[in-house]
């Protein structure tokens, strides 16, 4: 695993910087996408609950102006467009912060999509050196994981530029959306976009970093499977798909991990 990992960082590092956005495989069709917020009585009772929803909502709006989108939060229910939730996702041992899954037929995002985010009755969340809310231990801001899930659950793929919010490793570099994140949702939803055929498709980016990419959502895959069941194109239309990516920390130094670990 370690050595996938430092042939990752050795790809993203050699295009760092590269303005390329690459794809999940299939965008929104409507420009109305509902989405919720699954958790347990007990869990919506919670402090967290509250301050996780209202970030969700901020990063929904984030997405918003750049996609000319419309988020629509509605209760919770398989019919939701996009379905945010807590998993156990072992951050402290994974390096996992957040995991998505999105299921594509013809170029086109179905409903349930489902954001996993590392559950703080797990690894707790506290005001970080901003004020803002973050993992504990880890450089990685809660609406920044969203961002980032979001980005996968939109139709972006993870991609090589370090100040993106869609590069795979979460830091003080990549907390806002960036010119390439805006360049690629633009290239989905803006006008004239048409979704990429498949989810490997890029514009211009290095074989060498996609290849490393493919190879993080594979040890993403491993390394959660036990939490975040993988939806399944089992009996699926014709043309479907199913593609997962998700975030990983950046581990402060007084962490066993002294660096991104476990994607």
């Amino acid at each position: 695993m370690g050595t996938q990992l430092d042939a990752l960082r050795q790809a993203l590092a050699a295009e760092s910087g590269d303005s390329t956005s690459s794809f999940e495989g299939g965008k929104w069709a409507d420009g109305v996408v509902s989405w919720s917020f699954s958790a347990d009585p007990e869990s919506e009772a919670s402090s967290s609950y509250a301050q996780f929803v209202a970030l969700a909502q901020q990063a929904f709006q984030t997405w918003a102006a750049p996609s000319e989108l419309t988020f629509q939060q509605v209760p919770d229910s398989p019919q939701a467009d996009i379905r945010l939730t807590w998993s156990q996702l072992n951050t402290t041992s994974t390096g996992v912060l957040g995991y998505t899954t999105v299921e594509t037929a013809d170029g086109q995002m179905l409903p349930g999509a489902v954001v996993r985010l590392e559950d703080p009755a797990q690894l707790g969340v506290t005001a970080d050196a901003n004020g803002q809310l973050a993992y504990s231990g880890t450089q990685a801001e809660v609406l920044q994981v969203l961002l980032h899930e979001i980005g996968h659950a939109l139709g972006l793929g993870d991609n090589p530029d370090v100040n993106s919010i869609m590069y795979p490793f979460a830091s003080a570099s990549n907390r806002t959306l960036d010119a390439t994140d805006l360049k690629g949702i633009a290239s989905l939803y803006g006008a004239g976009s048409t979704a990429p055929s498949s989810a490997s498709g890029t514009q211009g980016s290095d074989g060498k970093v996609l290849a490393a990419l493919s190879s993080l959502n594979e040890l993403i895959l491993s390394n959660v499977a036990a939490f975040s069941p993988a939806a399944s194109a089992t009996g699926a239309a014709p043309g479907s798909a199913t593609a997962t990516a998700g975030l990983a920390a950046q581990l402060a130094p007084d962490q066993l991990q002294l660096s991104p670990h476990g994607t």
